[in-house]
């Protein structure tokens, strides 16, 4: 009876191995993956593949207004953050007054700034992809970041999904802005120099006479100049 006993637990404790031991679900490969595996053949067709593995993979798809933008921005950027204490040299061209504004008010152009940014970006699509020919990759979310972003700015990404969470997309781009406005001492390049300050990474802040294919149209920059222009301090 006993001997019956001890080989009946050995069996259950092996299955339970067993069934511990088992493989997890595999992780889907990421969009901009299964996108090089598939092929890029058009624009239209990348986004129609991106947008339907996107919502496979669990992604956040909304349209946000404006407003409610700026007001996810207000936690990210605030009078003590550091892009407030920068005085960028073309900063006149986006806010006039800007030199003369106190941090609040520095900070309210940069929240300012990124929103403006998003409209010619995504047109506010928490979920909006793009497919970056000449990087070979997808741009993702309201300010068109990407996974392989997390290896520059340790954004805290773990799939492409995460980056149609309208926080984080916009948490990331803070932190993007952030560098490369620091280190240019500019927002964005001129005809001369198109990638510097922010525009080192967003199209939208630079100067260009021609438009790539697919790419923002020339005019972004002026939108989010106005954009920025038009508040009252600015004026």
């Amino acid at each position: 009876m006993r001997a019956a006993f001890l080989v009946g637990l050995v069996v259950a404790v092996l299955c339970h191995e067993g069934a511990a031991a088992a493989p997890a679900p595999a992780t889907p490969a990421s969009c901009t993956k299964q996108m090089k595996a598939r092929g890029f053949t058009t624009q239209a067709d990348a986004k129609k593949f991106g947008r339907a593995c996107l919502a496979a993979q669990g992604a956040t798809a909304k349209t946000l207004t404006r407003l409610e933008v700026v007001t996810l921005l207000e936690p990210l950027l605030g009078a003590t953050h550091p892009l407030a204490a920068t005085l960028p040299v073309d900063a006149a061209t986006f806010c006039p007054q800007y030199a003369e504004l106190a941090l609040k008010d520095r900070a309210l152009v940069w929240r300012t700034l990124l929103t403006a940014m998003a409209r010619p970006e995504s047109n506010f699509q928490a979920a909006e992809p793009y497919w970056e020919v000449d990087q070979g990759q997808y741009s993702i979310g309201l300010l068109q970041l990407s996974l392989s972003d997390e290896a520059g700015y340790g954004c805290g990404l773990k799939s492409e999904a995460d980056l149609t969470r309208p926080d984080v997309n916009l948490a990331c781009a803070v932190k993007i802005m952030t560098r490369w406005v620091t280190k240019d001492g500019r927002i964005g390049g001129d005809p001369a120099y198109l990638k510097l300050g922010g525009a080192r990474y967003w199209s939208t802040l630079r100067e260009r006479k021609t438009t790539p294919p697919g790419a923002p149209p020339a005019d972004a920059r002026d939108e989010v100049v106005a954009a920025v222009r038009a508040l009252p301090r600015c004026l």
